[in-house]
């Protein structure tokens, strides 16, 4: 049965000034649209002053469900961990912002809701070449548009936005594409929604210039600095494509959608390669919209970052996810309760490998994707005769760094968890996170059942 969108909300990083900017700008929305939507914010207590949104209570939610699923064997361990992360993100202060989408896909059970970040303003603006065009089947995500900029001033007015943001139009968006079925062959259903972005690009690399067809020295050397970018489909697009970025998302929680890795960066592009793992039949929707993404203050990109492959506990978590993927493509008729005691005890078994032999899999497993991509770059240095010297060099730095970090004994071993500790110690973390993350996705069902019946 379709669904309207019911709620909007936050996975807050504890930065209440931009929380409550982005909070009071939907709601002047809300007000003019005439609509009667709540709010909610999963985050720190303190943001809890903001009038009219309702602050998830983590701890409190963790206990409930602790009780809630003793019969299904499922630890208190695994629930704080879904809900308040562990150890190593306070030791090596790792963010945590998976553990706020926990908590809303948790709370806002067999709900369709939208989901913003707190640097997120309530500016919309419709991308549509087309009124009333249907969606595609795009599964290579071809139909993405990136444009990328000089400075703020040239972005900012390359969009022009309604004095009155027409929030229902950008809600009914986000719920058509939602409700998309794909037909055989290969039948499929769209269970999250991403929205274009206007403004900082919220990658935390700039590398995706490479893709570009970028050919004027000046745009190169600005658009490596200033993380400015207007990304968008001009088409609603349905995929298998798993790229996610949850900067302004639509969820259909009425599915069994998997929980987000609760600690580090880039935990939602982990949640697009857990989709298509749980729910391999699943598609991830692009809505032909745009939003301001607008932190403050502008951030920028350190020099050199073009040369840098760095390798975090979100890619190390994709990379296992990808592999399960390939090894049980022809299996996706398997029942749901089954596919996620699969991955969780897949990577269950990978985390339970000695250390050296854990490193050495995950190595295994990452070489051929670092292949491709320095493949791809030599074709770049070679065929990009229009491109920028500076890009053609970037290149061919970016290759280099690659082929020297392959020999590193550190290679392998997430970034966040070498900072402060010695090798021994960051790899036993590596271990302690791929288990506990099996672990909770072998659990999720239950979890979800206890949170289902509050």
């Amino acid at each position: 049965m379709s669904q309207e969108i019911s709620a909007i909300t936050w996975a807050s990083k504890d930065r209440s000034f931009l929380l409550e900017r982005s909070v009071r700008s939907f709601q002047d929305a809300i007000r003019r649209n005439g609509l009667n939507l709540p709010l909610f914010v999963a985050g720190p207590e303190n943001d809890a002053g903001i009038d009219g949104l309702t602050v998830i209570d983590k701890h409190r939610l963790c206990e409930h469900l602790i009780s809630k699923t003793k019969w299904a064997g499922v630890s208190p361990e695994t629930i704080r961990f879904a809900l308040l992360g562990c150890s190593e993100s306070i030791k090596n202060h790792i963010v945590d912002t998976g553990t706020n989408r926990n908590a809303l896909l948790l709370t806002l059970m067999d709900k369709h809701f939208l989901c913003v970040d707190d640097d997120v303003v309530c500016k919309f603006a419709d991308m549509k070449e087309n009124i009333g065009e249907d969606a595609v089947f795009d599964p290579r995500l071809r139909s993405l548009i990136s444009i990328f900029f000089n400075d703020r001033d040239e972005c900012y007015h390359a969009v022009s936005y309604d004095e009155d943001p027409p929030l229902v139009d950008f809600l009914s968006a986000h719920k058509k594409l939602l409700d998309w079925h794909k037909i055989d062959p290969g039948s499929g259903k769209v269970v999250a929604t991403v929205s274009g972005i206007h403004g900082d690009s919220g990658f935390g690399s700039p590398r995706s210039l490479f893709l570009s067809k970028i050919n004027q020295l000046e745009l190169y050397e600005n658009a490596i600095k200033n993380r400015l970018i207007l990304r968008y489909t001009s088409i609603p697009v349905a995929t298998d494509n798993p790229r996610f970025q949850a900067v302004c998302t639509g969820f259909d929680n009425t599915m069994m959608l998997p929980p987000f890795l609760p600690i580090g960066r880039n935990q939602d592009g982990v949640f697009g390669v857990a989709i298509k793992a749980c729910l391999p039949r699943a598609l991830i929707g692009h809505v032909p919209w745009v939003i301001r993404h607008d932190p403050v203050p502008a951030r920028e990109y350190p020099d050199g970052e073009m040369r840098i492959w760095r390798f975090r506990i979100s890619e190390m978590m994709s990379i296992f996810l990808e592999s399960f993927y390939k090894l049980h493509a022809a299996d996706n008729q398997s029942e749901i309760y089954d596919r996620y005691e699969s991955v969780g005890r897949y990577l269950e078994q990978f985390a339970g490998q000695e250390p050296n032999e854990f490193i050495s899999s995950l190595r295994r497993l990452c070489m051929p994707n670092l292949d491709i991509y320095t493949d791809y770059l030599r074709k770049i240095s070679i065929s990009r005769t229009d491109a920028p010297t500076a890009l053609i060099d970037d290149a061919i730095g970016c290759i280099d760094y690659i082929e020297h970090i392959k020999n590193d004994r550190t290679f392998c071993i997430p970034e966040e968890l070498l900072s402060g500790s010695n090798l021994a110690d960051a790899i036993k973390s590596a271990r302690d996170l791929t288990f506990k993350y099996g672990t909770l996705l072998r659990h999720w069902p239950a979890i979800r059942t206890a949170a289902a019946n509050r």
